[in-house]
């Protein structure tokens, strides 16, 4: 054979860009054997229920031992130690009871005051049985006031009356006299003629 024969040959199986793809008998057979000897019926193990279960329980006792060790530790203080509650000191009953006791022997004082001045504006230094028997009722007031008999409407009342009435305030002297007789007479019905009659002569004083 020669060589131009050779190149014919080789060129009719040289393959064209659209022929198909050529096939080895050999890779075929190898490829085949390679498939046959592959396990098709081997079986994938699953995990049982019952292993499942347990390694579910196994979790489940470990969280709560976990809660268990967790809420059973004693809690931590903060930085410093418990913090510090002001203590609110009351004052006791006796306490209470001094300090009204003395606001109530103060406002006597005061009651006491205004009317012994109403009476020197009125009267001077003048003393003749109208003045005694003033001054007598005005004590029997004083006692009243001592002994408790009074609430506090009455004796805010007889305060300001007794102001008025220094002050020559004289329409508000007879309004809460009235005022006093009509909603306690029980308690002012003994001593109220003084004062009505301190606020008679006041005006009196006040007109000549």
């Amino acid at each position: 054979m020669t060589d131009k024969e050779k190149q014919l040959q080789a060129k009719e199986f040289d393959p064209g860009w659209n022929d198909p793809p050529l096939f080895s008998f050999e890779s075929r057979e190898a490829h085949s054997r390679q498939c046959k000897s592959a396990t098709l019926n081997k079986r994938v193990v699953f995990p049982s229920s019952s292993s499942v279960g347990k390694q579910q329980a196994e979790n489940k006792s470990d969280g709560d031992r976990a809660v268990l060790t967790s809420s059973s530790a004693p809690p931590k203080l903060p930085v410093g130690g418990p913090p510090k509650v002001a203590l609110v000191v009351l004052p006791s009953v006796s306490t209470v009871q001094d300090q009204e006791s003395g606001d109530n022997v103060r406002s006597l004082d005061v009651l006491h005051k205004n009317f012994d001045d109403v009476l020197y504006q009125v009267y001077s230094q003048e003393e003749n049985k109208e003045v005694e028997e003033i001054k007598k009722r005005l004590a029997v007031m004083e006692n009243m006031w001592k002994d408790g008999k009074f609430n506090t409407l009455v004796k805010g009342n007889l305060l300001k009356l007794s102001l008025a009435l220094k002050e020559d305030r004289l329409e508000d002297s007879e309004c809460l006299q009235r005022n006093l007789m009509v909603d306690h007479s029980n308690v002012c019905s003994l001593w109220m003629a003084a004062v009505r009659k301190l606020i008679y002569s006041k005006k009196e004083s006040i007109t000549h």
